[in-house]
């Protein structure tokens, strides 16, 4: 997505007072308060390359903030001091498509830039094996969640793997299961209004949980907008 300028995104699940997002066709700004925020990652070092280490893709304006990194079985976690880096986590490289937390030490605002080159391929391929994983849309753009060939690309269909977004506004999840086989309308569907497939959009940077029940690792080829 090409993005002139900075226009400020309105996150469908979130009132402005608690984030504001401004994109630039190479970076995104956000504003972050005394709460815990599920972003993902669009960038890499280059438009080729399918990564980026946390301390050039995180850049924060202020001492306070805190990355958590899930690295499978737990986290990789750092705070950024007064001399406004993240230390020996800042190495650690974070995939175009993968999640991270976000959170703020203390009850000031912080401004944090998430930058990198944004890709320009047309797919966008990352796996995911058996467990939990952090994931997002590789993209700087909203996309459905049935949009984004979670359903029909991912292969095996298995009933009950699970997206869980966060609402960082209320600080709880929401949860949303696919359904494979068809019984309840198939596709993703939202766990609190089941029987028809979710008209959920993920916002640009948004992270989510991808919970992946049981069968073969699942390759993700997420489309370009």
């Amino acid at each position: 997505m090409q993005n002139k300028g900075r226009r400020l995104i309105e996150w469908a699940f979130a009132c402005l007072a608690c984030l504001a997002v401004w994109t630039s066709a190479e970076q995104v700004v956000v504003v972050i308060t005394n709460k815990f925020f599920l972003f993902a990652s669009p960038f890499g070092d280059t438009p080729e390359a399918t990564s980026r280490v946390i301390s050039n893709l995180v850049v924060p304006s202020a001492a306070g903030v805190r990355i958590h990194k899930w690295k499978g079985d737990g986290y990789i976690s750092a705070t950024v001091g007064a001399n406004l880096t993240w230390g020996s986590v800042g190495s650690n490289r974070i995939a175009r498509g993968e999640g991270f937390w976000l959170e703020t030490i203390g009850s000031f605002e912080r401004t944090v830039i998430i930058t990198g080159a944004l890709t320009t391929a047309s797919v966008v391929t990352n796996s995911f094996t058996n467990g939990l994983s952090l994931a997002g849309y590789p993209y700087l753009a909203p996309v459905a969640m049935n949009g984004m060939n979670f359903t029909n690309i991912l292969t095996p269909y298995i009933w009950g793997d699970r997206i869980y977004t966060w609402d960082f506004t209320g600080q709880v999840y929401r949860l949303f299961f696919y359904d494979g086989g068809g019984e309840l309308g198939g596709g993703w569907q939202d766990a609190d209004d089941p029987g028809h497939p979710t008209d959920y959009i993920l916002q640009p940077i948004e992270g989510f949980w991808f919970n992946k029940i049981s069968g073969a690792t699942i390759t993700w080829k997420a489309p370009a907008p």
